[in-house]
């Protein structure tokens, strides 16, 4: 059977508690999709520290709010 990959949508991840969860989600296997709503830059260096580790990832603007 072919192992599915374990992707993880996380909130506020371009900074503080959300940076550090989907990095060490990227670093125990998971694919992150990176959610920010106005820190473009520091989105952008999470994914680089994700790639860094050996994950991937992609970065998606918008508001999670309801």
């Amino acid at each position: 059977m072919e192992e599915v990959p374990r992707i993880a949508l996380i909130t506020g991840a371009s900074r503080g508690i959300g940076r550090a969860i989907a990095i060490r989600l990227a670093k125990a296997g998971h694919k992150i999709a990176i959610n920010y709503n106005s820190h473009k830059e520091d989105a952008e260096e999470v994914l680089d520290q994700i790639k860094k580790v050996g994950s991937d990832g992609i970065i998606i603007k918008g508001m999670s709010l309801n």
